[in-house]
C-alpha cells in the first residue's frame, strides 16, 4: 500500500468502545460503503465505470457472507441451519454478537479469499466448514471435529471471489483501481445492474478473472462486504502495508490471504521497517478520508514513476481536495500542469504554495521557467497554420486507424513529421510507404479503445468513419464547442473546434 507519513496518516483511535465502533462502522453510511471513495478515484481511469456495478458486487458477495455467518450462529447453538442463496440486495446489518471475532473473521475470509488461503490461514481453519454441531458447544476445535462431512454446503458452490496480493507486479497502476481489483478491467464487463441498483447475478456469476490488487484496495473491498453484514471491520493504516482488523487484537493481511496476525505482532512487524515514529499508534483505526488519500498517494507515486502526466494530473486534483496546502503535492501539481501546457493552473498552485508557507518557499526558479514556458506556448498557439493539397484531413473528424482499428477525433496536423528522431526511429515510421514526410496528424483516442491516450498518425494510417457516434476522451471539451452530426452538416459528421483550435487552423 505505499509508504505513508504521520502527517497523512490521521486515524480514529482503536480502543474504541465496541458498541460505539460497530455503531460508527455498520451503521454510518459513509463508513459502510467505505469503497466510494476508491470507485471515484478508478472512474478516473474507466469513465463507463458505474458506481452501481461495484456496489452491486458487494452486495451479493455481503449475501452470502450473511447466509455464511447464519449458518456459523446456528451450529453454536447446536442446530442445523441451512438459508438458500439470496440473489436480490438488502441491507443486512444486524450485530453478530454471537460469534468471536475470529469466527466472523473466517467467514469473511472464505467469502473474499478462496477455498485455500481461506482455511490454512485462519487460527481455527475448520470454521470455515459447513457447521452441525451437537449438543451446542462454543469450543471451536470441538466444532471443527464435529462439521467435516459437508463443506460443499458452506460454500455453495462459490468457493470464495479469489483475491490476493499482486506480488508481481506490486507497482502496476492496476492493483490501485477498484474496478481491476475486482476482476473487471478494460476488457471485461460488471454483471448486469438494474436501474434500482439492484444486482442480476448469482453467486455462480462472481468467479472474478484477476482479482489481485495491493494492501489498501484489499482492504477496502474486505471491510466493504464485512460491514455490510454487520462485521465492524476497522481499516489500519500501517506504514508499508496496509491491513484490516476485527477486534482489538486480530488484525487480518489481506495481500497474503487473510492471515491473522495479534497486536504485537503487526506493532513487531511495522517496527521492523525502521526510521518510524514509534510513539505514534500504527494500529489505530483509519478515517475514510485518511483512507481516500493513501489510495491517491499510492497512485502519484506510481503515475510519477512512469511519467503518465495526464492521469497524474487529475488524481493530484483529488489528493489535493483533501489536503490542500500540501507543499510537495502543490509543487508536484504545477509542474504536471506545466508539462501538460496548461499554465495558468500551474502558476496559480504555485501561487497557493507561496501564500500558504510564504514567498520564498517555492522556488521562483520553477515559476519563472513555468512563466517562460507558457510565454513560448502562447506564441505557438498563435501561429496559424495554412493547409495545403497534401492535408486531407480536417480538425473535427472522426477516424479509425487503418492498423489498429481504434477510434479517434483529429484535433491538429503537420505537414510532415515534426516528432523527435528516437520517436520516429522508436515507431518505424520511415519503413512506412510515405515515411516521415507525409503529414502526421494528432489524434484523442476514444477511451473504450485505449485508455487516455491521444496519438500522432501517419496520414496514410487513417480512414474517416463517419458513423461513429461519438469520442469518449475528457480532453474533448478542450478543443471542440460540441459535435455536429452528418443530418446536420452538408460535410459530414465532425467535432466543432472552439475559438483557440480554430483560430491555429483558420482554413479548416
Amino acid at each position: 500500500g505505499g509508504t505513508t507519513s504521520s502527517s497523512v496518516a490521521e486515524g480514529q483511535g482503536s480502543a474504541e468502545d465496541e458498541d460505539a465502533l460497530w455503531q460508527r462502522l455498520c451503521q454510518t453510511r459513509e463508513e459502510v460503503y467505505i469503497e466510494e471513495g476508491a470507485v471515484q478515484i478508478a472512474s478516473i481511469s474507466n469513465l463507463d465505470l458505474r458506481k452501481e456495478a461495484i456496489s452491486g458486487v458487494l452486495d451479493v458477495l455481503a449475501l452470502e457472507l450473511d447466509r455464511r455467518l447464519k449458518i456459523m450462529s446456528a451450529a453454536k447453538r447446536g442446530e442445523h441451519c441451512d438459508p438458500p442463496v439470496e440473489t436480490r440486495k438488502s441491507r443486512v446489518c444486524q450485530r453478530r454478537s454471537d460469534l468471536s471475532d475470529i469466527e466472523q473473521i473466517a467467514c469473511l475470509n472464505s467469502v473474499c479469499f478462496n477455498e485455500t488461503n481461506g482455511l490454512t490461514s485462519c487460527e481455527v481453519p475448520d470454521l470455515l466448514k459447513k457447521f452441525r454441531a451437537s449438543p451446542p458447544s462454543t469450543d471451536p476445535e470441538v466444532l471443527s471435529s464435529r462439521v467435516r462431512e459437508d463443506a460443499r454446503d458452506f460454500c455453495a458452490g462459490f468457493h470464495g471471489l479469489g483475491l490476493r496480493g499482486n506480488e508481481e507486479s506490486y507497482y502496476d497502476p492496476h492493483n490501485s483501481l477498484i474496478d481491476h481489483v475486482l476482476g473487471y478491467g478494460d476488457d471485461n464487463v460488471f454483471p448486469t445492474v438494474s436501474e434500482e441498483g439492484t444486482p442480476l447475478i448469482d453467486m455462480g456469476n462472481l468467479v472474478m478473472i484477476e482479482c489481485c490488487g495491493n494492501p489498501i484496495n484489499l482492504a477496502v473491498i474486505y471491510a466493504a462486504v464485512g460491514r455490510r453484514c454487520g462485521i465492524p471491520v476497522r481499516l489500519v493504516n500501517a506504514p508499508m502495508h496496509f491491513v484490516a482488523a476485527v477486534g482489538q487484537d486480530a488484525f487480518v493481511d489481506v495481500f497474503f490471504g487473510g492471515e491473522i496476525r495479534s497486536k504485537d505482532q503487526l506493532v513487531s512487524m511495522i517496527h521492523s521497517y525502521g526510521r518510524l515514529n514509534l510513539n505514534m499508534d500504527w494500529t489505530a483505526s483509519a478515517a475514510p478520508k485518511a483512507l481516500n488519500l493513501r489510495l491517491c498517494i499510492n497512485l502519484v507515486d506510481i503515475y510519477s514513476r512512469k511519467r503518465t502526466y495526464k492521469k497524474l494530473a487529475p488524481i493530484l486534483r483529488l489528493a489535493l481536495a483533501l489536503h490542500p496546502n500540501h507543499p510537495e503535492m502543490l509543487m508536484s501539481y504545477a509542474k504536471v500542469q506545466a508539462v501538460l501546457d496548461n499554465y495558468d493552473e500551474a502558476i496559480e498552485s504555485l501561487n497557493r504554495l507561496g501564500r500558504s508557507f510564504g514567498a520564498g518557499f517555492h522556488s521562483q526558479k520553477v515559476a519563472l521557467e513555468i512563466k517562460e514556458a507558457k510565454m513560448l506556448h502562447l506564441k505557438e498557439l498563435t501561429c496559424k497554420r495554412t493547409r495545403n493539397e497534401n492535408i486531407r484531413f480536417k480538425i473535427g473528424m472522426t477516424m479509425r486507424h487503418t492498423r489498429y482499428n481504434y477510434r479517434g477525433v483529429i484535433y491538429g496536423w503537420d505537414f510532415t513529421c515534426a516528432a523527435g528522431e528516437e520517436w520516429i526511429k522508436q515507431m518505424g515510421v520511415d519503413d512506412l510507404p510515405g515515411g516521415r514526410n507525409q503529414p502526421f496528424y494528432k489524434v484523442l483516442v476514444d477511451c473504450m479503445d485505449r485508455n487516455l491516450q491521444s496519438t500522432y498518425v501517419a496520414q496514410e494510417n487513417i480512414t474517416l468513419d463517419s458513423e461513429i457516434q461519438q469520442i469518449k476522451h475528457p480532453d474533448v471539451g478542450r478543443y471542440f464547442d460540441y459535435l455536429r452530426f452528418a443530418s446536420e452538416n452538408a460535410q459530414g459528421q465532425r467535432y466543432v473546434p472552439n475559438d483557440l483550435l480554430r483560430s491555429q487552423y483558420p482554413e479548416n
